[in-house]
C-alpha cells in the first residue's frame, strides 16, 4: 500500500487538495492518504491526522500570536513522517508551513510534491531558492510562474488553473437567481467580505454602509451577502443589526451568488480570480492591521494585489486598499459599473482575455500524474 503524506493549511488549499485526492484515488485507490486537512479533503478520503484549524491564521502580526500553536503543530507534522515513511509529501500552498515540513522531509529522503507555489515572485524572493532545495516537483496554476522558478533551478510545470474547470460548472446567472429566488426584474450586488472572521470584522461594516447609500440610490438593487463555511452568523449578527439595509444572506452558496451577480464587492483574495472567470465586474477592497500593511509595503515587489490585475499586466478591476476602502469610493465604482455599460463589457472583455490565458488543462488530474510519476 502506497502511503501518501498530504499538508494544507488554510480553506482554499482544503479545496484543491480535495480535488487532488479524488484525482489520486481514481489512479491509486488503496493508497493510503493521511496527514492534515479539513472537512473537504475528509470527505475526499484523507485520513486526518491534525485538523486545519489547527494551522488557520490571517497576516503577519496575527499569524505572530499564533506562532507557538503553529510550531507545534510542525513538530507534530514531523513527527508522522518519521513515523509513516510515506513515499511522497504533497504540500497544498500555505509555504510558511510547508517549506519547513519539505525540509524535514527532504532530510529523511522522503519526495516531496509542492502544489500551488509561494508567490515568491511577489515578496520573499528568497523562498524560490527553498522550493530549489526541498521540493523534488513545484505544480503552478499561473502561467508565468514556470519561467521565474525555473531561473532558480526548480523543477516547475503549469499544470492549468483548477478555478478553471470549478467555474465552468457553476450554474448561470438566470439559474442562479432561480435558485436564489431572486424576482425577476432585480439587479443584484454581492457583497463577499472574505474567508476568515477576521476579515468580516474589518470589511463588512463598510460594505454594509454602502450597500446602504447603493439601496437608496437605486431602488431596483438586492444585496446579497456570501457568508463563508468558516464564518457564523453570530459573528456577522452585531454589524448587520447596526445598519439599516436589507442583505439576503447566503449561506455555502458563494459561486451561486456571485453568478447572480451585476456587479461585486469582494475582499481581495482567491474570490476575485473566480468572480472573472465567471465575467463578473467587480470592485477589489481589503483592510488589514496597520503594522501588517507596512511590512507587506516594504516586501512586495509587484503593483497589484488582485491576480485578475497582476495577470492582465494592468489594472483592469479596482483595487481599494486601506484608506481607500472608504464607502464613498466603493459606492463611485459600483454606480460607474451598473451605470456605465462600455465600461462593464471593456472589463469583461479582459476577463475573457484572462481565461485565454489560463486555458482549459484539469489541474487536479495533472497533479495526481505528477505524483504518480514520482513514486513509481
Amino acid at each position: 500500500m502506497q502511503k501518501i503524506m498530504m499538508v494544507a493549511g488554510e480553506v482554499s488549499g482544503d479545496q484543491r487538495g480535495a480535488e487532488l485526492i479524488s484525482a489520486l484515488r481514481r489512479q491509486l485507490p488503496n493508497a493510503d492518504l493521511f496527514g492534515i486537512g479539513g472537512d473537504l479533503m475528509r470527505a475526499a478520503g484523507l485520513r486526518t491526522v491534525i485538523d486545519i484549524k489547527e494551522l488557520s491564521a490571517a497576516g503577519i502580526i496575527e499569524v505572530i500570536g499564533h506562532l507557538p500553536r503553529i510550531s507545534r503543530v510542525l513538530k507534530r507534522a514531523t513527527a508522522l513522517l518519521t513515523e509513516h515513511e510515506p513515499a511522497l509529501l504533497i504540500l497544498v500552498d500555505y509555504p510558511g508551513f510547508n517549506l519547513k515540513l519539505a525540509r524535514a522531509a527532504h532530510e529523511r529522503g522522503i519526495k516531496v510534491l509542492h502544489y500551488i507555489g509561494p508567490r515568491a515572485w511577489a515578496w520573499r524572493s528568497w523562498r524560490a531558492r527553498t522550493v530549489a532545495a526541498y521540493v523534488d516537483r513545484l505544480a503552478v496554476i499561473f502561467p508565468f510562474e514556470v519561467e521565474f522558478y525555473q531561473r532558480y533551478g526548480v523543477s516547475a510545470h503549469y499544470v492549468g488553473q483548477p478555478l478553471v474547470k470549478i467555474m465552468a460548472a457553476v450554474p448561470s446567472s438566470t439559474q442562479a437567481r432561480e435558485l436564489l429566488g431572486i424576482e425577476a426584474g432585480r439587479r443584484i450586488v454581492t457583497l463577499m467580505p472574505g474567508s476568515r472572521a477576521l476579515e468580516y470584522q474589518r470589511l463588512l461594516a463598510p460594505m454594509l454602509r454602502s450597500a446602504q447609500l447603493l439601496q437608496e440610490r437605486y431602488s431596483d438593487l438586492v444585496f446579497l451577502l456570501a457568508l463563508a463555511p468558516s464564518v457564523t452568523r453570530e459573528v456577522l449578527a452585531p454589524t448587520l443589526e447596526r445598519h439599516s439595509v436589507s442583505v439576503r444572506i447566503v449561506d455555502n452558496k458563494a459561486h451561486l451568488a456571485m453568478s447572480a451577480a451585476n456587479a461585486i464587492i469582494m475582499a481581495s483574495g482567491t474570490a476575485s480570480t473566480e468572480a472573472a472567470l465567471l465575467r463578473k465586474p467587480m470592485v477589489v477592497v481589503y483592510r488589514a492591521n496597520w503594522l501588517s500593511v507596512a511590512i507587506l509595503r516594504c516586501l512586495i515587489t509587484v503593483p497589484y494585489v488582485s491576480m485578475c490585475n497582476l495577470l492582465l499586466g494592468e489594472e483592469v478591476v479596482k483595487e481599494l486598499l486601506q484608506q481607500q476602502a472608504s464607502v464613498a469610493n466603493i459606492v463611485a465604482e459600483i454606480s460607474h459599473l451598473l451605470d456605465e455599460t462600455s465600461y462593464r463589457q471593456a472589463m469583461i472583455a479582459k476577463f475573457d482575455q484572462l481565461h485565454q490565458q489560463l486555458g482549459d488543462d484539469d489541474a487536479a488530474e495533472n497533479v495526481a500524474q505528477m505524483a504518480l510519476s514520482l513514486i513509481s
